[in-house]
């Protein structure tokens, strides 16, 4: 309530505006992420065209990722998708690694491979998104996959790791049953 009445009342706009920012960002540093998420939404509803919305809206996407509320992350960034601003793509990239963590592969695929069509011209990121997409399919025991993206991405050390993998004895499923 206090907080509400020093901005409506008691600061001029520039001051409310970074005020409001450095709170919001105050309460997701201590990991408070519900209440960081609601100031960061204060701060769009009272600012929406403050040069700093995108990066409110990056760190709201981030909030509610780190909350587990990824249905509130995609929304969120699909208004950061229209801007075409650099912190959409880490908010994709954020959304990408939530959904590797969650075991949603086929979600983390689809983002990480949107954001290669976007980074054509850095070939450092595209190597970094492969190394993702290497971990994916390592994940899901696709060697012959993953091998492929760890080529890709110059990875000499992972490709070393896969095809001892793949040198590993297998037992049979025929014999294993006798």
């Amino acid at each position: 309530m206090i907080l509400f009445i020093l901005l409506v009342f008691g600061l001029d706009s520039n001051t409310k505006q970074s005020f409001l920012l450095s709170f919001a960002d105050s309460l997701y540093s201590v990991e408070d992420y519900f209440a960081s998420a609601t100031e960061y939404e204060r701060f769009l509803y009272y600012f929406p065209t403050d040069s700093n919305s995108d990066y409110a809206r990056l760190k709201l996407c981030l909030s509610y990722l780190k909350a587990n509320e990824p249905t509130k992350a995609e929304k969120t960034f699909g208004e950061l998708e229209k801007t075409f601003s650099s912190y959409s793509r880490n908010a994709q990239l954020a959304l990408a690694k939530y959904y590797i963590q969650s075991n949603n592969y086929y979600r983390a695929k689809t983002k990480i491979t949107e954001l290669i069509s976007y980074a054509s011209s850095d070939s450092n990121e595209v190597q970094k998104l492969n190394r993702l997409l290497g971990r994916i399919a390592l994940a899901e025991f696709d060697f012959q996959q993953a091998e492929n993206y760890f080529t890709l991405s110059s990875d000499s050390i992972a490709l070393k790791e896969i095809q001892n993998l793949k040198r590993l004895p297998r037992k049979s499923p025929m014999l294993a049953s006798i």
